[in-house]
């Protein structure tokens, strides 16, 4: 079956553009920006200010369980109720997210990290409180005892 044969080719010459229709327009920009977002789903880069936000969030887990625990453990009386006020959220939200991981839900951890900065900054200022109390009251004995000399 080989049957030799001569194919040509006759280019005519193209003429003007078409002008597009007026709803082409519209339907290329939505299609651009469907392929844009399914390409790459977040076409802009996050504020830094996100990034600080996360990079706290994340960083406040451990320092909260270190902070928690030391303060829990060392402090007495009404400042070791004060410290543990933090577990009444705290410990309901850390069961809700071992029975989320179990249902395999996506957002199992994010009320986690919303509040573990709650929490930090809860048990800073009452160590913060803490501090200035007990400067005052050694200011207030070493005056006592200076006025008795």
């Amino acid at each position: 079956m080989n049957t030799p044969f001569a194919v040509s080719w006759s280019d005519h010459a193209a003429g003007d553009a078409r002008q597009l229709a007026p709803w082409v327009e519209p339907l290329l920009r939505t299609h651009r920006r469907v392929f844009d977002t399914t390409i790459d789903p977040q076409p802009t880069k996050p504020a830094p200010l996100f990034d600080i936000f996360f990079l706290i969030s994340v960083a406040s887990v451990p320092l909260y369980l270190l902070l928690q625990s030391r303060m829990v453990l060392r402090y007495r009386g009404e400042w070791r109720r004060a410290a543990a006020a933090p577990l009444l959220t705290v410990l309901p939200l850390c069961l809700y997210s071992i029975f989320g991981l179990g249902l395999q839900t996506a957002n199992w951890v994010i009320f986690l990290f919303y509040f573990f900065p709650v929490s930090l900054s809860f048990l800073c200022l009452l160590w913060l409180i803490r501090w200035v109390y007990a400067r005052r009251k050694a200011i207030v004995e070493l005056a006592r005892q200076e006025d008795k000399t």
